[in-house]
Order: structure tokens, then C-alpha cells, then sequence
């Protein structure tokens, strides 16, 4: 190694760990989200018990992040926890969500601010006057027009005292945060029946305001159960109220159909005058419904011409999209090299050959992750720290090379990178396959109403959206 490849690669180490190690404080900013670890009480109890710390994040207008089920898109905020002996961690206790429209696609998240609180369960017997520091490691999706994945070390360091008081920085917060947390009622007959074309959802509540479902909105807590993006409107029906949907891939396949026999989630009412929203966890299982008093028309879906039309569009407009600088070098390089061939034609068949076989690849994987019941989405190759981290060291050598710093043999070229610099078709192949490996996380706008289109269709249409 070449004395000035050491320091280059030294500073890039160096870099790394600064940036690392400042993200370990009890708040993170990013030009998107502000993440903070919070109490509610201003100590832990020395004699043990239950304190509540929450993960509070602020985002910039227009910018969500996601709830436990993102729906149709996205990925939920995930906090692992770091405690002291005898600490332990509960779960995240979710406020109800609100449905983001995303283009054709719908979310279910949360727009400027969300309090996502946990219990932490304390040991008796501490020793007042000490301290104890409670760490979390936080990930989360934020997305605008485009989504950006981002994480963050928080660390909160509380006093142990006799007797913690309110912490009063917080306490509105987490009033308002507890107000939107779903009550645990039984007062609900609630039943669902499902066909290949319809989820009707069936309650019967006790109470007169709710027998009306004025604003009723239903959030699963589990994906691919109902469209997300198709309107839900509640209607009188059987002494309660009805909602029909349609169905997400779940429910819509008479195979998957059969292995559900309940669906788990919040019903939401929304705020009437001075009251607020209300919102309730409730379990609906499998039973009859009664039928609806007339036939009501369904939303107009997105057809497959249009979602094909905006999937080329997206794939047009992600060329100019930061994400994919990385491959427009390889893309440029080809380009030049194909300029001197004989038949340039042939290089041009071979990449787009490349891309499209790179494409159906992970169609089909994806398509087979799926139908094993794994919770996958576009870019699930790059969920894997250890593909992230070999892609990361590929590009950073080719960026190198790109650049200079050193020349890579003939006798020592990696797979990735030395069988996409061959000349002919053979590096022009590899070279696609590359590029779709490296791109294939990046999004763009259109993109998003035409994955999630192609991920609620069956395999050959999901195909057809992928190869366009």
C-alpha cells in the first residue's frame, strides 16, 4: 500500500469514528429529524419501580416517520435499549398514527412530532446520590419526497433519588403523547369478513357517539391486511358500523386468507368540536357481517399503464438523484469504451441485459421472501449490515481507482469491479448488474406509487413493473 493510499484510507477511519462518537448525547439533529431522549419524571426511584423515557422526534415540515405498521410503504422507528444490571425495557407503548398520502401509496406515521414511550422497569435497593445513565440505539425512515434512513446513540444520565418529581420540561409532552395512546377496551363485538375482492370490518361499540363511527379510521397492526390508500368510510349497519376496503395481498389470496383468523389494531374516531380524537385497541375475528344497505362504488385503483408509465419516469428521474452518483462514473466509462468498438450496439445490448436480469433477480427473491411470510421491501438486499458494509469498501476502492490512487492488475481484479471494467459485452454485463446492486435502495418521485402498486399485485404484474 502506497504511502498515500494509508493516509487516505487513515483519514477516512478517522472520520468514521468522529462521526460515530458524536452521536452519543441525549439529542441528535439531522437537516431532517430531531431525536431526543426524554424522562418523565426528573430521577430514577431509589427504592425501584417504573419510570416512563420516551424517544421524541421533531421533524421538519412536510418530513413523517413511520408507526409500527408504515403501511404501504416505509419502515418503523426501532429503539434498542442499553440498561444497567437489573433494568429491563418494555416495548414501545404507540400513539394512534395518522394516513400520510404518498403519492397513489398511503403511509401510516406521523408529521411534525411523535412521542414514542417506553416503560423501563427499575431495581430496588439503588443508592441515592449516584447516577444511572440509560442508553438507546435509534433507527428510523423519515421521508419527504424522497426517504432517507437514519439512526442515532442517545444517552440520558438521571440522578437516583429517594422520591423522582414530575419532570416538568416534559410533562406536557407526555400528557398529550398518553392522550393519543389507544385504550384497551372490550366493549366492542368487532368481527371482519374478507373475499378476494373485500374486507368489510364490523363494530358494535356501546357507546352512542361511537355507534354513528363518525370519522372511524382502522390501522392494522400487521402489513399486507387492507389497502392502505383506499379511503375508509363508515356507514350504519347491523345495530353498529361497517367500513369496506379493499384487500391487501394478505387477505386477498384465498390461501394466505385462511391462515388469518384475527386482526389486531387501533380503531380511531376522529375529534368532534372540543373533544379529541379518540382511539382504541380492539381484536376483530373472522365471522358474518351484514351486508351493506346499497353498493357503494370503490376508489378507482392505480392501473397497471400508469403504474408502468411512472415506474420509466422514476427510473429517469433517479439518474439525477444524489444516491446514484456513485455508478455514473462506471455508466460514463462504458459509455467512452463502447465509442471505440466495432459494434457499440452490442455493449449497449449487453448492459441493459445486465440491468433487467439484475431486476428480475431480485423481483423473484423478493416475490419468494414474501410468499414465506418475511416482511420485505425494495432494497431488502441492503438491510444487511454485512452487504451494506462490502458495498461500502467496493465503492470506496473504486473511488480510488477512479481517482488514481492506485491501478488495479489484471491478475488481481475483484469480482465486482474487475468483471464490470472488462471491455466487450461481458464487462458492459457486469457493469449493469452493478449498477442495479448499488442503486436499488435509492427511490425517486413516481417511484413510490409504483412499488407499492407492484407489491399489492400478483407476481407477473409485480414482474412487469419491476422490468420497466
Amino acid at each position: 500500500m502506497t504511502p498515500r493510499l494509508t493516509s487516505l484510507v487513515t483519514a477516512l477511519l478517522v472520520l468514521l469514528g468522529i462521526a460515530t462518537s458524536a452521536l452519543a448525547a441525549d439529542v441528535a439533529t439531522t437537516p431532517r429529524v430531531e431525536a431526543r431522549l426524554i424522562s418523565e419524571t426528573t430521577g430514577i426511584p431509589a427504592s425501584g419501580g417504573t419510570i416512563s423515557i420516551a424517544l421524541l422526534e421533531r421533524m421538519q415540515p412536510g418530513w413523517h416517520t413511520y408507526w409500527r405498521n408504515p403501511g404501504e410503504s416505509g419502515e418503523p422507528t426501532t429503539i434498542a435499549w442499553s440498561l444497567p444490571p437489573g433494568f429491563a425495557a418494555g416495548g414501545i407503548t404507540w400513539p394512534h398514527p395518522e394516513r400520510i398520502p404518498f403519492g397513489e401509496l398511503a403511509n401510516y406515521g406521523f408529521p411534525q412530532e411523535v412521542l414514542l414511550r417506553s416503560e423501563i422497569t427499575v431495581p430496588p435497593g439503588l443508592q441515592p446520590g449516584t447516577t444511572v445513565t440509560i442508553k438507546a440505539d435509534a433507527t428510523w425512515l423519515v421521508c419527504k419526497d424522497i426517504c432517507i434512513p437514519e439512526k442515532a446513540t442517545l444517552d440520558l444520565v438521571l440522578p437516583v433519588v429517594e422520591s423522582p418529581a414530575a419532570n416538568t420540561q416534559w410533562q406536557q409532552a407526555f400528557a398529550a403523547s398518553r392522550l393519543r395512546e389507544p385504550a384497551k377496551s372490550a366493549a366492542f363485538d368487532a368481527r371482519f369478513a374478507a373475499s378476494d375482492a373485500e374486507v368489510t370490518l364490523f363494530f358494535v361499540p356501546t357507546l352512542n357517539r361511537m355507534e354513528r363511527g363518525i370519522g372511524a379510521h382502522f390501522f392494522p397492526y400487521e402489513k399486507g391486511l387492507i389497502k392502505a390508500s383506499a379511503p375508509q368510510v363508515a356507514e350504519p349497519r347491523g345495530g353498529g358500523f361497517a367500513i369496506d376496503v379493499p384487500p391487501a395481498y394478505k387477505l386477498r389470496d384465498p390461501e394466505k386468507r385462511r391462515t388469518v383468523g384475527e386482526v389486531t389494531g387501533v380503531l380511531v374516531l376522529a375529534a368532534q368540536g372540543s373533544a379529541p380524537a379518540q382511539s382504541y385497541e380492539l381484536t376483530l375475528r373472522t365471522g358474518a357481517v351484514p351486508p351493506p344497505a346499497a353498493i357503494s362504488i370503490a376508489a378507482a385503483d392505480l392501473g397497471l399503464g400508469q403504474a408502468i408509465l411512472f415506474a420509466i419516469l422514476g427510473g429517469l428521474i433517479l439518474n439525477l438523484m444524489p444516491c446514484v452518483f456513485p455508478i455514473l462514473s462506471m455508466k460514463a466509462l462504458a459509455l467512452i469504451r463502447a465509442g471505440h468498438t466495432e459494434h457499440p450496439w452490442t455493449d449497449g445490448v449487453a448492459y441493459l441485459i445486465g440491468v433487467m436480469t439484475t431486476f428480475a433477480g431480485l423481483a423473484f427473491a423478493l416475490l419468494w421472501l414474501r410468499g414465506l411470510g418475511a416482511d420485505v421491501g425494495w432494497g431488502f438486499q441492503l438491510q444487511s449490515p454485512l452487504s451494506v458494509a462490502i458495498l461500502a469498501y467496493v465503492l470506496t476502492l473504486v473511488a480510488l481507482n477512479l481517482s488514481g490512487v492506485f491501478q488495479v492488475g489484471g491478475s488481481i481484479q475483484g469480482t465486482g469491479q474487475g468483471l464490470s471494467s472488462r471491455g466487450g459485452v461481458v464487462g458492459a454485463f457486469f457493469t449493469g448488474v452493478l449498477a442495479v446492486v448499488v442503486a436499488a435502495p435509492c427511490t425517486a418521485p413516481f417511484m413510490g406509487a409504483a412499488m407499492g402498486f407492484a407489491f399489492a399485485q400478483d407476481p407477473a404484474v409485480t414482474l412487469a413493473i419491476f422490468l420497466a
